[in-house]
């Protein structure tokens, strides 16, 4: 695999300043179909929250927003290093 460096976007014409020549941003996304069923679904206790934004939360590492109601997601999210989840 080639990663690109300083030269190789100076070879092309593209400017590349200082410190953002290192930066290179990957995205790659795992498709939520591709984990495995958990099961059945858990039963929530204490009643149905006032608001639906309380089933949601935001991964600390990845920033994309998890549904806690998924459990697939939760424990997708829960791994240090891990791709985004893309819905089906």
């Amino acid at each position: 695999m080639h990663i690109p460096n300083n030269r190789d976007k100076a070879a092309r014409g593209f400017p590349v300043p200082g410190i953002l020549a290192k930066l290179y941003v990957v995205v790659v996304m795992t498709k939520l179909s591709e984990l495995p069923e958990m099961g059945r679904p858990g039963k929530r206790e204490g009643g149905e929250p006032k608001h639906q934004a309380e089933h949601f939360y935001t991964c600390r590492f990845c920033h994309q927003v998890v549904d806690k109601r998924d459990l697939r997601q939760v424990l997708w999210h829960e791994q240090p290093v891990h791709d985004w989840l893309e819905f089906d």
